[in-house]
């Protein structure tokens, strides 16, 4: 469990294994042990990874069942409140279209628009995110 919860949040955050383990001062391969399960982690190289992932270590050892990550200590406050205003945006339209859905049927090109529309927004926000991960359009 400890080992597909380190690989889970590594690639959440974008880092390889080599990255990982130079940040623990630990071989590549070690790491990638750790992830497998084939080698035990002594106490300290479980904190320092729940320090470089910004995770707890209940987390990591399984007696959390969610991460305590915080995504608004990854992005800029300026792009926490576009993110929170387009989420808003798509959950009006998912709404609005699962009511149109129940209470009047004879609206479904209005309600296929609203769902469009909500998918799109969700698209557009997932490419803007990639670009400012990896830099590619």
């Amino acid at each position: 469990m400890l080992g597909k919860r380190l690989a889970y949040i590594r690639r959440s955050k974008g880092m390889t294994q080599e990255q990982v383990a130079k940040t623990l001062n630990v071989k590549r391969q070690t790491y990638s042990a750790y992830e497998r399960d084939v080698s035990s982690i002594d106490a300290d190289t479980i904190l320092n990874l729940s320090n470089t992932f910004k995770v707890s270590a209940d987390y990591l050892l399984g007696r959390e069942a969610e991460s305590t990550i915080s995504i608004k200590n990854n992005i800029r406050l300026e792009d926490a409140e576009i993110i929170k205003s387009r989420a808003e945006n798509i959950k009006g339209l998912i709404l609005n279209a699962f009511d149109l859905a129940l209470n009047c049927k004879s609206q479904n090109e209005v309600l296929v628009e609203n769902l469009f529309n909500a998918l799109e927004e969700g698209m557009l926000l997932a490419k803007n995110e990639l670009r400012e991960k990896y830099g590619k359009n």
